[in-house]
């Protein structure tokens, strides 16, 4: 909306996005709030070791990390920052069967004359 404001009237756009007028105001007087500023630098902080890792650490070992060097942070913010800003640890290949369950040869014969 902040955008547009100079395309149209602030009244029109909060009526097509179903707002209230008071509350684009009151957006536009709090717009960065001091979790919000503190979220960004956990965020390059998250960024920061995520990278180091080689990106394989998942949030658990993030918040760990970041716990170690003095940052005050809970696992459940990590991983909340971490899906909001698309971060993500990298996953092992899953086990691939290589072998042939349907054989068109047949099995050796029994030589020693075993009977189960």
């Amino acid at each position: 909306m902040e955008d547009h404001r100079s395309q149209f009237r602030v009244m029109t756009m909060c009526r097509v996005l179903h707002l209230t007028r008071s509350s684009y105001n009151y957006w536009r007087k709090h717009a960065s709030s001091s979790c919000r500023r503190r979220n960004a630098g956990l965020v390059q902080e998250i960024r920061r070791v995520h990278e180091a890792s080689h990106r394989t650490y998942g949030s658990p070992r993030i918040a760990r990390k970041l716990r170690a060097t003095g940052i005050v942070c809970t696992t459940k913010r990590v991983t909340k920052l971490m899906r909001e800003h698309n971060i993500r640890a990298k996953t092992k290949k899953r086990f691939k069967i290589t072998t042939d369950s349907t054989r068109t040869t047949n099995a050796s014969p029994n030589l020693v004359k075993q009977k189960f």
